[in-house]
């Protein structure tokens, strides 16, 4: 229920002809976003796209984001519609071997200004990671007259990251506030999604296995973030306390679900079918999280009915739920994927492959997808979520792609630990710039406005 003075101050700014406002509340307090839709391609529907703008508060009224209470701050300019101009950036001073952002009529593009933004937040390593990141963006390094005549500067043929010596990745992984400050410069303002993964290694291997969790944004599918996890056993209280920490460092208010994977947690030494004492820490953290069962999960068998239905895509989707012990049950059945599994399932039995009891019972389970939640929800906002795994599997490939020949390294003490967590950094920069350009390369349509709705504080 939204306060009467917050919906007096909606009021009043429909009045003036500002549209697209929601209301948001987190931990009991009003925060005010932007929020408009883009057209999905790969959904072929609407997907929701917020900005944040800033905390409301009854005494001083809108508090800008990046204001302070009781401080002179500047009016507001409302966003109407999304802009699609590259991302400006505080011009620095002209430095040689880096781009020169002094020239108004030249905006920075998103990557030249994330570049800018590593030398401010390292200067006494920005120029290795300047190097190791232009092959991804695929911008040539300037070449300055200091560069031709001392060979200082950028190097003519930037070294990929796996080339940046240990020392450096040591250095990036001791500056916790230059981390911090990237992070920062990524975020949007949107809600995000913590995806826990592993690095290496399954429980048998000699190898050490190392966890992390990965922090994407929900609109975009973007990573941003991304923090080490304790050595295994790591289970769900251990995650979750990772992850309510990355919140509380966080200078702007952020939602964040913590989305499960069995499989990555059964590698972190924690179990995979979600029983209740596993659960119980994170129902006590208040934390939001969503946990796909794995197929085999015995709760297939509990009776839950499907009451009702959306299209995903050109697929019909079956949905149902149950709440039981302050958990939300979600179960989905895709009606196409049923009907493959089921001709696939006699063909099996037909052939002597399975017998009749196993045909039955995956039977029953064909097509359909258990989610546990603590969030109650519309079910088609859990499916959604839900189904970003494989969008941020992307990301997880990249960062592992490029682990792989560090964490042998550590395993046999060439590398310390702050060189671990320097080459996680480098690798969470170069799946971002990388999932940037695809996002920025057309795979999204134009946006559009969503419609008005005054019960969820839109205006």
């Amino acid at each position: 229920m939204m306060d009467e003075w917050v919906s007096a101050w909606l009021r009043r700014e429909r009045e003036k002809g500002v549209k697209c406002l929601e209301i948001k509340y987190i931990s009991g307090k009003p925060y005010v976003y932007h929020s408009t839709s883009r057209y999905d391609r790969t959904t072929k529907s609407p997907r929701k796209v917020s900005s944040y703008i800033g905390r409301l508060t009854e005494e001083e009224g809108l508090i800008p984001k990046g204001a302070k209470k009781r401080q002179e701050r500047k009016a507001v300019t409302w966003i109407v519609e999304p802009s699609d101009a590259p991302i400006q950036h505080i011009p620095l001073e002209a430095d040689e071997g880096y781009p020169d952002a002094t020239s108004p009529d030249e905006p920075l593009q998103e990557e030249e200004a994330l570049l800018l933004s590593l030398k401010e937040a390292f200067p006494e390593c920005g120029q290795e990671i300047y190097a190791a990141l232009i092959p991804i963006t695929g911008h040539k390094p300037p070449v300055t007259s200091k560069t031709e005549s001392s060979g200082e500067g950028i190097r003519a043929s930037p070294v990929p990251i796996s080339g940046v010596p240990c020392q450096v990745r040591s250095l990036i992984g001791s500056n916790t506030g230059g981390q911090q400050a990237i992070f920062s410069f990524l975020s949007t303002g949107a809600r995000r999604i913590a995806y826990p993964f592993t690095l290496a290694g399954t429980p048998t291997d000699p190898l050490r296995i190392y966890g992390a969790i990965l922090i994407i944004e929900e609109d975009s599918g973007i990573p941003i973030m991304v923090q080490r996890l304790p050595e295994p056993p790591c289970d769900l209280s251990v995650v979750a306390l990772t992850v309510l920490s990355v919140a509380m460092r966080e200078e702007e208010p952020h939602e964040i679900i913590l989305l499960i994977n069995p499989e990555e947690m059964m590698q972190m030494g924690g179990c995979g079918d979600a029983d209740c004492d596993e659960l119980a820490p994170l129902q006590e953290s208040g934390l939001p999280f969503i946990y796909p069962l794995p197929y085999e999960s015995s709760r297939y068998d509990s009776p839950t009915y499907l009451t009702d239905h959306f299209t995903w895509g050109d697929r019909l989707i079956l949905s149902g739920s149950d709440e039981s012990g302050g958990l939300m049950t979600y179960l989905f059945k895709d009606v196409r994927s049923a009907g493959e599994e089921a001709e696939e399932l006699n063909s099996s039995a037909e052939m002597g492959l399975i017998d009749r009891p196993t045909l039955r019972c995956q039977l029953r389970r064909a097509g359909r997808r258990l989610i546990l939640s603590s969030m109650r929800v519309d079910a088609r906002e859990i499916f959604d979520l839900a189904s970003r795994v494989d969008q941020i599997h992307l990301s997880v490939g990249i960062i592992r792609e490029l682990m792989e020949r560090d964490l042998p390294m550590a395993a046999s003490g060439e590398m310390d630990d702050g060189a671990i967590t320097g080459s996680l950094f480098l690798s969470l920069l170069a799946a971002n710039l990388s999932q940037t350009s695809k996002v920025g390369g057309g795979e999204t349509e134009n946006r559009i406005d969503a419609p008005e709705d005054p019960e969820s504080g839109l205006l």
